[in-house]
Protein backbone atom coordinates (compact mmCIF):
# COMPACT_ATOMS: atom_id res chain seq x y z
CA UNK A 1 0.00 0.00 0.00
CA UNK A 2 1.55 3.35 -0.80
CA UNK A 3 1.79 6.11 1.76
CA UNK A 4 -0.75 8.28 0.32
CA UNK A 5 -3.16 4.98 0.39
CA UNK A 6 -1.93 4.50 4.37
CA UNK A 7 -2.90 8.10 5.40
CA UNK A 8 -6.45 8.28 3.54
CA UNK A 9 -7.12 4.62 5.13
CA UNK A 10 -5.99 6.01 8.61
CA UNK A 11 -8.35 9.34 7.88
CA UNK A 12 -11.53 7.68 6.92
CA UNK A 13 -11.54 4.61 9.22
CA UNK A 14 -9.64 5.56 12.46
CA UNK A 15 -9.49 9.75 12.64
CA UNK A 16 -12.58 11.13 13.87
CA UNK A 17 -13.20 15.10 13.50
CA UNK A 18 -13.26 17.19 17.32
CA UNK A 19 -16.13 17.25 19.32
CA UNK A 20 -18.85 19.18 17.11
CA UNK A 21 -17.57 18.96 13.53
CA UNK A 22 -19.08 16.68 11.59
CA UNK A 23 -17.11 14.28 9.14
CA UNK A 24 -17.56 14.27 5.27
CA UNK A 25 -15.38 12.28 2.98
CA UNK A 26 -12.13 13.47 3.80
CA UNK A 27 -12.73 16.50 5.90
CA UNK A 28 -14.23 18.06 8.84
CA UNK A 29 -16.81 20.31 9.16
CA UNK A 30 -18.35 22.79 11.67
CA UNK A 31 -22.01 24.52 10.85
CA UNK A 32 -21.59 27.90 13.17
CA UNK A 33 -25.19 30.14 12.99
CA UNK A 34 -23.90 33.17 14.68
CA UNK A 35 -24.28 35.68 12.20
CA UNK A 36 -21.25 37.44 11.51
CA UNK A 37 -19.67 39.25 8.30
CA UNK A 38 -17.63 37.71 5.77
CA UNK A 39 -14.16 38.35 6.84
CA UNK A 40 -15.19 37.83 11.03
CA UNK A 41 -16.38 34.35 9.34
CA UNK A 42 -13.00 33.66 8.02
CA UNK A 43 -11.17 34.65 10.53
CA UNK A 44 -13.35 32.39 12.93
CA UNK A 45 -12.29 29.67 10.85
CA UNK A 46 -8.57 30.02 10.36
CA UNK A 47 -8.54 30.42 14.20
CA UNK A 48 -9.96 26.50 13.70
CA UNK A 49 -7.12 26.01 11.64
CA UNK A 50 -9.82 26.06 8.91
CA UNK A 51 -11.17 27.64 5.77
CA UNK A 52 -14.82 28.43 4.90
CA UNK A 53 -16.21 25.61 3.23
CA UNK A 54 -15.71 24.77 -0.84
CA UNK A 55 -18.94 22.71 -2.20
CA UNK A 56 -17.22 22.21 -5.33
CA UNK A 57 -19.88 19.39 -6.11
CA UNK A 58 -23.19 18.30 -5.58
CA UNK A 59 -22.85 15.71 -3.39
CA UNK A 60 -20.56 18.16 -0.97
CA UNK A 61 -23.40 20.93 -1.70
CA UNK A 62 -26.13 18.91 -0.27
CA UNK A 63 -24.11 17.45 2.42
CA UNK A 64 -23.62 21.41 3.63
CA UNK A 65 -27.40 21.95 3.11
CA UNK A 66 -28.51 18.93 5.62
CA UNK A 67 -26.36 19.92 8.13
CA UNK A 68 -26.71 23.84 8.25
CA UNK A 69 -27.76 25.57 11.29
CA UNK A 70 -28.74 28.59 9.84
CA UNK A 71 -30.99 29.36 6.68
CA UNK A 72 -27.92 31.39 4.84
CA UNK A 73 -24.16 31.00 5.62
CA UNK A 74 -20.61 32.59 4.05
CA UNK A 75 -19.14 29.87 1.48
CA UNK A 76 -15.45 30.16 0.78
CA UNK A 77 -16.16 31.81 -2.86
CA UNK A 78 -15.62 35.37 -4.11
CA UNK A 79 -14.97 36.93 -6.99
CA UNK A 80 -12.85 39.79 -4.72
CA UNK A 81 -9.87 39.54 -7.48
CA UNK A 82 -11.30 40.16 -10.64
CA UNK A 83 -15.24 41.26 -10.79
CA UNK A 84 -17.06 37.81 -12.41
CA UNK A 85 -13.80 35.78 -12.26
CA UNK A 86 -15.16 33.54 -9.49
CA UNK A 87 -12.54 31.48 -7.39
CA UNK A 88 -12.50 29.61 -4.02
CA UNK A 89 -10.59 30.07 -1.08
CA UNK A 90 -7.73 27.61 -2.33
CA UNK A 91 -7.43 29.37 -5.16
CA UNK A 92 -9.24 26.79 -7.44
CA UNK A 93 -11.35 28.38 -9.93
CA UNK A 94 -15.07 27.67 -9.89
CA UNK A 95 -15.94 24.45 -11.81
CA UNK A 96 -18.72 23.53 -13.96
CA UNK A 97 -21.08 22.91 -10.71
CA UNK A 98 -22.29 26.25 -10.37
CA UNK A 99 -26.14 26.40 -8.48
CA UNK A 100 -26.79 30.07 -8.73
CA UNK A 101 -29.83 31.46 -7.55
CA UNK A 102 -32.26 33.23 -10.66
CA UNK A 103 -30.62 36.42 -11.61
CA UNK A 104 -27.09 35.44 -9.95
CA UNK A 105 -23.91 36.36 -9.79
CA UNK A 106 -24.50 39.58 -9.52
CA UNK A 107 -21.45 41.68 -11.30
CA UNK A 108 -21.65 44.54 -8.92
CA UNK A 109 -19.13 44.34 -6.59
CA UNK A 110 -21.37 41.96 -4.60
CA UNK A 111 -18.16 39.58 -3.99
CA UNK A 112 -18.50 37.13 -2.14
CA UNK A 113 -21.01 33.96 -1.53
CA UNK A 114 -23.59 32.28 0.41
CA UNK A 115 -25.70 29.20 0.27
CA UNK A 116 -29.20 28.81 1.29
CA UNK A 117 -30.47 26.11 3.58
CA UNK A 118 -33.56 25.64 1.87
CA UNK A 119 -32.87 24.68 -1.84
CA UNK A 120 -28.59 24.50 -2.04
CA UNK A 121 -28.48 27.68 -3.81
CA UNK A 122 -25.86 30.43 -3.69
CA UNK A 123 -25.72 34.41 -4.60
CA UNK A 124 -23.29 37.01 -3.88
CA UNK A 125 -23.62 39.59 -1.72
CA UNK A 126 -21.09 42.51 0.36
CA UNK A 127 -19.14 41.14 2.88
CA UNK A 128 -20.81 43.81 5.04
CA UNK A 129 -23.87 41.41 5.60
CA UNK A 130 -24.03 39.02 8.16
CA UNK A 131 -24.77 34.82 8.40
CA UNK A 132 -23.72 31.58 9.80
CA UNK A 133 -20.81 30.30 8.23
CA UNK A 134 -19.35 26.89 7.38
CA UNK A 135 -15.79 25.80 8.47
CA UNK A 136 -13.53 22.90 7.20
CA UNK A 137 -10.49 21.10 7.62
CA UNK A 138 -8.59 17.96 6.55
CA UNK A 139 -9.27 15.68 9.04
Amino acid sequence: MRDGAIIKTLCEFLLDCSTGWIRFWERCYIFISNDTTRSKASEACRNYVAKLAMPKVKAMNNFLVDHMTSPIAWLGLSDQEIEGEFKWSDGEKLSSFTPWTAGHPLNNGSDFVKIAKDDGSWYNVEGTETSGYICTKKC
